[in-house]
C-alpha cells in the first residue's frame, strides 16, 4: 500500500509503459495508456498526473490544470502533484497560484514510483520560474486573432480563461472568435458569462449584441446594444455596432435607421477646427488627388475585387492615395499595391490623426469604403479634411450633410423615398450608372464539382431550394416564407448549408423555427464549406429578407442558378446587382406574394431553370456590372461631376444638383 495516497499503486506494467510512450515522445501512445489507466481506476492519481504530463505537452494547459489538480484532490499533501500544479500555473503566467503550490511542494513528501514519468526534458519549477512572463496564453491568442486563425485563437484564449475567468481582454478575443467561425450561439454563450463577472463593460455589452443578433435574438440584441450605450454614451464604436446590427434586423425599419445614423453623426463626429484648401485651386480640368478611407476593407469577401475595380484607374488624370490599417505589405492590404500610388497607415489613428494625415496629402476628393464598420475613422469627415468629401461603402443609411458633400449611390439602392429622405438632410446624391454595389464576380463552378455535388446521394425528381444562412437570416418573415413555398411546391425540400447549423443548440433553434409553420422534416443541412458548391446541389437559390448578403447572390449565380431575392428594407445591395445585370424579371420581389410566387415559377418551369446560366453569361458579358474597366470608369467621371459641381458651387451663389 502507498503510505500518502490510501490506495493501491498503480500497475507496475502502466508506469513503465507510460514512461516508455515518454522517452520516445509518443503522445499519443501515453494518452492513450493514462485513459485506459483511468478508465479501470477512475481515483487512480497517477494516472491523472500522467494525463496531465501528456496535456503540457499538447499545449492545452488548462487541460493539465485539470488533470493535475484532480490528483492533488485524490492525493493531497504529495510533492509531485504540487509541484506540476506550480509548474503548470507558472507556464500559464499565473504567478501567485505558482509560488503558492511551489512553497506547498517544498516540504512535502515525493512518490518514488513517478520519478521518470516526465521526461527529460521537462521544466523544473525553477526553470518555470525563471521564464514567466505575463499571460502567455492571452498573448498567443491574440497573435492568432491577427493572424485570422480563428479556432487557434479561441483555444488560447479559453485556456486563458481557465487561469484569469475575470480577463476582459480574452472574453472580447473569445467572442471574436467565435463569430468568425460563424459559431454565434457558442459566442453569446461566452459572452453572457462575461457579462456576469464584468456586467459594467459596454464592450462586451456590445459585443453580446452583435453575437445576439447573429443569432437571430434581435429583440434580446437590440435591448444589449441599448445597454451598452447606456454604459458608455460617449463611445461611437458601441452606437455604430447598433446601427450596423440594425441593417439586418426585420423589426427596424429603414427611416429608423437613417435617423439613428444621423444622430451618431450629431455625436460623434470630430470636428478639429481645421479646414481643406478651396476647391477652385487650378480649376476643375487639373490632375487630381483621390483618397480611399480603406481601413480593413481588403479583409472582406469584396475587398479583392473593390481592389479590382481601383487597378484600374486613369493614372493620368487621378493621383490615389489609400488610407488603410497596417502597412501596405500586409496580405490583406497587398491587393491594393496597384490601385495607390501612395498608402499611410492609419491603424490606431483616431479622427484627428486621420485628418492630419489626409491634408498632408492635399487630398481633392476623399471616398469612405467603410463607413460605420471604421467609426473612428468616419467621426473624421465632419473635419471638413478635403474640399470633396464622398460616403459610398459601408453606410447603413444616407450620410449627413455634416460627413459628407455626396453620397454614391444608384437607380435601385436608394429608392424614390430614399432619395426623398436623403435630399430632405441636405445630402447630394450621384447614381453610379453600373450600380454602387461592389460584391465579388460570379465564378462558374466546374462541371466536375457540380456532378459531383448532384451526385451525393440528391434524388434528381426532388426539387431543391438552396439558401446560405445563418441563424441571423432565419428570421421570423424568412422563415414563413420559406416555409410557404415549401407548402405550395410538396416535392420540394429547402437546404441550408452548414454554419455550424449541426451544433446542438444550433439545431435545436432551426427545427423550432421550421417546426413552427410545419416544415422541419422538409428541411436538411448539407455541409460544404465552398458557398459556391454548396448552391450547385440545389436547383433554385433562395435570399433572406430584409439584407441578403451580395457575395451570397454572386454565390448562387456561379452554380447557374435562378435566384429569389428580396428588394430589402434597409439593404437593397442584392437585388440592386440583379437590377444592373437586367436580371430583375421573376428573381427581384418587393413583398412576400412576389417572393412566394417568383418561387413557385422557377419551380415548376424546369425549361427556364436550364436557360437560365446563358442568360447569367450574356448579362456578364453586355452589361459591365463586372467589368473592372467599365465600373472604374464610372466612378471617375462621378468623381469629375462632384468636382465641377464644387467648382461652380465656389465660382457662384448657385447650388446645383449633381445626379438622381
Amino acid at each position: 500500500m502507498s503510505p500518502r495516497t490510501g490506495k493501491a499503486r498503480p500497475p507496475a506494467r502502466f508506469l513503465r509503459a507510460f514512461k516508455a510512450a515518454v522517452g520516445t515522445e509518443d503522445w499519443d501512445r501515453a494518452e492513450a495508456l493514462a485513459e485506459a489507466a483511468l478508465a479501470a481506476r477512475p481515483d487512480c492519481a497517477e494516472a491523472h498526473f500522467a494525463h496531465a504530463l501528456v496535456a503540457i505537452y499538447r499545449d492545452d494547459l488548462a487541460a493539465a490544470l485539470e488533470r493535475a489538480a484532480r490528483a492533488n484532490g485524490i492525493a493531497p499533501g504529495i510533492g509531485d502533484f504540487e509541484d506540476l500544479l506550480a509548474v503548470v500555473h507558472a507556464l500559464a503566467g499565473d504567478l501567485n497560484s505558482a509560488l503558492f503550490h511551489g512553497k506547498a511542494a517544498a516540504d512535502a513528501p515525493r512518490l518514488a514510483h513517478l520519478a521518470g514519468m516526465a521526461p527529460a526534458g521537462f521544466p523544473s519549477l525553477a526553470q518555470a520560474f525563471l521564464q514567466i512572463s505575463e499571460a502567455p496564453l492571452r498573448r498567443r491568442g491574440l497573435a492568432a486573432l491577427d493572424r485570422k486563425r480563428w479556432a487557434e485563437a479561441e483555444r488560447w484564449f479559453r485556456q486563458h480563461l481557465v487561469f484569469a475567468p475575470d480577463d476582459r481582454e480574452a472574453f472580447v478575443g473569445l467572442g471574436v472568435s467565435l463569430l468568425a467561425q460563424d459559431a454565434p450561439v457558442a459566442a453569446v454563450e461566452t459572452l453572457r458569462a462575461a457579462r456576469h463577472r464584468l456586467p459594467h463593460d459596454a464592450a462586451i455589452a456590445s459585443l453580446l449584441g452583435r453575437a445576439l443578433t447573429r443569432a437571430g435574438a434581435f429583440g434580446l440584441a437590440r435591448a444589449c446594444h441599448a445597454s451598452a450605450r447606456l454604459l458608455a454614451p460617449e463611445d461611437g464604436d458601441v452606437a455604430a455596432a447598433g446601427l450596423l446590427d440594425a441593417t439586418v434586423d426585420p423589426g427596424v425599419a429603414g427611416p429608423v435607421i437613417a435617423a439613428g445614423y444621423a444622430d451618431w453623426c450629431r455625436s460623434f463626429a470630430v470636428a478639429d477646427g481645421g479646414g481643406a484648401r478651396s476647391q477652385r485651386a487650378g480649376g476643375s480640368d487639373r490632375r487630381l488627388t483621390v483618397g480611399y478611407v480603406i481601413a480593413s476593407a481588403g479583409e472582406t469577401s469584396a475587398g479583392p475585387w473593390l481592389a479590382e475595380i481601383l487597378s484600374h484607374r486613369n493614372a493620368a488624370r487621378f493621383k490615389t492615395v489609400g488610407f488603410g490599417h497596417g502597412p501596405l505589405s500586409t496580405p490583406a492590404n497587398q491587393v491594393f499595391q496597384k490601385c495607390v500610388d501612395r498608402w499611410q497607415d492609419v491603424a490606431g489613428a483616431d479622427a484627428p490623426t486621420l485628418a492630419a494625415m489626409v491634408r498632408g496629402e492635399d487630398v481633392d476628393i476623399l471616398v469612405d469604403l467603410v463607413g460605420l464598420e471604421a467609426p473612428e475613422l468616419h467621426a473624421a469627415f465632419a473635419s471638413r479634411m478635403a474640399p470633396c468629401q464622398v460616403g459610398w461603402l459601408g453606410l447603413p443609411a444616407l450620410a449627413a450633410p455634416c460627413a459628407v458633400d455626396f453620397v454614391l449611390t444608384d437607380r435601385f439602392v436608394a429608392d424614390r423615398k430614399g432619395k426623398a429622405r436623403g435630399r430632405a438632410a441636405g445630402a447630394r446624391l450621384i447614381d453610379l450608372s453600373l450600380g454602387s454595389v461592389v460584391a465579388p464576380p460570379p465564378t462558374p463552378v466546374a462541371a466536375a464539382a457540380a456532378a459531383a455535388a448532384a451526385g451525393e446521394g440528391e434524388d434528381p425528381a426532388e426539387l431543391l431550394f438552396a439558401a446560405d444562412a445563418g441563424l441571423d437570416d432565419l428570421n421570423a418573415t424568412t422563415a414563413e416564407w420559406w416555409s410557404a413555398i415549401l407548402h405550395a411546391v410538396p416535392e420540394a425540400k429547402l437546404i441550408l448549408r452548414d454554419r455550424n447549423l449541426t451544433q446542438p443548440a444550433a439545431l435545436a433553434q432551426v427545427l423550432d423555427i421550421f417546426g413552427t409553420f410545419g416544415v422541419a422534416h422538409r428541411v436538411d443541412v448539407v455541409a460544404e464549406a465552398s458557398p459556391r458548391a454548396f448552391f450547385a446541389h440545389g436547383d433554385v437559390g433562395l435570399l433572406p429578407y430584409p439584407a441578403p448578403r451580395p457575395a451570397s447572390l454572386t454565390d448562387a449565380l456561379s452554380a447557374g442558378l435562378p435566384v429569389v431575392c428580396p428588394a430589402g428594407g434597409a439593404g437593397r445591395a442584392a437585388a440592386s446587382i440583379l437590377d444592373h445585370l437586367g436580371l430583375s424579371a421573376g428573381t427581384i420581389a418587393a413583398d412576400r406574394d412576389r417572393y412566394v410566387a417568383h418561387a413557385i415559377a422557377w419551380a415548376r418551369d424546369g425549361a427556364a431553370r436550364a436557360a437560365f446560366p446563358a442568360r447569367i453569361a450574356e448579362a456578364c458579358a453586355q452589361t459591365g456590372v463586372w467589368d473592372a474597366a467599365a465600373r472604374v470608369r464610372d466612378l471617375e467621371d462621378a468623381f469629375a461631376r462632384m468636382w465641377a459641381a464644387l467648382c461652380a458651387d465656389d465660382a457662384g451663389p448657385t447650388r446645383h444638383t449633381v445626379g438622381a
